[in-house]
């Protein structure tokens, strides 16, 4: 991580416990920034906690996107995330399946 598609400075880093959450979203809360993007796993299910963590960021953030990494392994699981992503407020337009993609968005500011 990251990914070749982003520039490292731009990576967050893994949020997967509870410190790595709370310093990245005291780091957000101390500088906003213009667009954030979440990768998480498509694969897995989405739950509470990961969907409480990134409306939590939404906050942070003028425009929040998701990338479903590997969501074309599991497009069941990948239509459930999509879904509820969307009932928490992220629009299709912000939810990504590749990197290119997510990549594009994230470096498209003039929206």
């Amino acid at each position: 991580w990251p990914p070749p598609a982003l520039p490292a400075p731009l990576a967050g880093g893994r949020l997967d416990s509870r410190e790595a959450r709370r310093n990245a979203l005291d780091a957000l809360a101390a500088q906003p920034v213009e667009r954030l993007l979440i990768a998480i796993d498509g694969r897995l299910s989405p739950d509470r906690g990961a969907l409480a963590l990134i409306a939590e960021t939404s906050r942070y953030a003028h425009r929040l996107g998701v990338w479903l990494m590997r969501a074309d392994e599991d497009t069941e699981r990948s239509a459930y995330w999509r879904d509820a992503l969307g009932q928490t407020g992220i629009p299709a337009t912000d939810q990504f399946t590749n990197d290119a993609m997510a990549a594009a968005w994230l470096e498209n500011a003039d929206d």
